[in-house]
């Protein structure tokens, strides 16, 4: 609107993770990222030039209406603007001409998208629209010959004057003046150092050190930022009987003003500042490799197991154990009583012949028959699905049934 092409502004994040806001009461300021505007992807996405940020404005309000037009909302009011009505409102030359104006082509244009919204008869007024349009700026001639003439030119700080009228109507006392002020004098400092490193860093400076996380371990680049914590006193102009001064101000005295010299301040700074006071290393940049860790735990991709892996082998050099005999229920047929293990504990044992021939002796695990080899080692041999235990137990009375 004022000639800005590139605008940095805070990032807000929600302080509610389940809302999607942007209100600021129930939002905070992102400390770690920042949003940036730019005036040709405000125009290409959402169809908004010069002319049409005055018309958003006025009719959305701003800094110089606060209202706006009543019942229009930053929706309408973006509709109106990509509908090129800016340019026709940013023509007009005085009082008479708004007036005109917002009865005619803005009253017509929401009738057709939005009849509940209603002009009022002096809207615009040409003296806010001036504000937005032709804001009073200097011209880039006169900045510059400005900038040419005034290049050591440099603004001193008046501290006192400062901490004196500007802390007591917003209650705010010398620890929290140290706390804000303290880091924008270091940093005037800092930013005018021109010395070799020191041996010892002057102001109390210290790294302070934070606790890194698997992500942060190994930077990708180096930290734009460092903790660091210092002595506020010692970048301040400020003295005891100042802060003294404006305790005598206020009803109740202030009974630690004797720790002010003391008081560490913990921020984060530069690192590009930091480096003239500070030996901070660069980190250097590590490609990762190719090849991630191999896995602990070798898994088989068939059900048929390898028999050139070293476990095949040594399974194949232990002895084969020894057939164990399955004892089941007796159980007798054509009519002839039988005894259950409910009844009675008696149990048959079935032959060897019985076990060999039967299908149950090719699945189950304990018992089932294995090749040897020459030399009596056994060779595992692949196995079928093995049945449930009510199709085992049907084998085994077929087995027996025959037998």
């Amino acid at each position: 609107m004022f000639g800005c092409t590139f605008w940095i502004r805070d990032h807000r994040v929600s302080t509610d993770t389940s809302k999607k806001t942007q209100h600021n009461a129930e939002t905070k300021r992102d400390e770690k990222r920042v949003r940036v505007v730019r005036a040709e992807k405000l125009k290409e996405k959402c169809r908004l030039d010069r002319q049409g940020c005055v018309l958003f404005a006025m009719l959305a309000g701003g800094d110089y209406n606060e209202g706006g037009l009543p019942k229009c909302g930053a929706d309408n009011a973006l509709k109106a603007a990509q509908a090129s009505l800016g340019r026709s409102l940013c023509s007009r030359q005085n009082q008479d001409d708004c007036s005109k104006w917002g009865a005619n082509t803005l009253t017509n244009y929401f009738k057709r998208t939005a009849p509940g919204i209603t002009v009022p008869p002096s809207f615009p007024r040409y003296e806010l629209l001036q504000f937005y349009n032709q804001p009073k700026v200097h011209s880039d001639d006169w900045l510059r010959d400005y900038a040419r003439e005034n290049m050591d030119y440099d603004h001193p700080s008046r501290e006192t004057h400062l901490f004196l009228k500007a802390c007591p109507p917003i209650n705010m006392f010398w620890k929290k003046y140290l706390n804000h002020v303290g880091p924008i004098l270091l940093s005037r400092i800092l930013a005018a150092w021109d010395e070799p490193l020191p041996g010892t860093a002057p102001y109390g400076l210290t790294l302070v050190n934070t606790r890194q996380t698997a992500a942060t371990a190994q930077p990708s680049h180096a930290p734009l930022e460092r903790k660091v914590k210092f002595r506020a006193f010692d970048v301040t102009e400020l003295k005891v009987q100042d802060l003294a001064a404006y305790v005598t101000q206020r009803d109740k005295p202030i009974p630690d003003i004797n720790e002010a010299p003391g008081h560490v301040v913990t921020y984060e700074m530069p690192a590009f500042f930091l480096r003239k006071v500070l030996p901070i290393p660069i980190p250097t940049v590590t490609e990762p490799s190719e090849t991630g860790n191999p896995p602990k735990r070798k898994h088989s991709t068939s059900d048929e197991q390898d028999t050139n892996s070293p476990v095949s082998a040594k399974k194949m050099c232990q002895p084969a154990k020894p057939a164990t005999s399955v004892t089941q229920p007796s159980i007798t047929f054509s009519g002839k009583s039988a005894s259950s293990p409910m009844q009675s504990s008696t149990l048959a044992t079935p032959s060897k012949h019985s076990l060999q021939h039967s299908p149950l002796a090719s699945t189950t695990s304990p018992a089932t028959p294995v090749n040897l080899s020459n030399n009596g080692l056994r060779r595992p041999q692949p196995r079928g699905p093995r049945p449930s235990p009510s199709e085992k137990f049907a084998l085994l009375l077929r087995s027996v049934k025959n037998e």
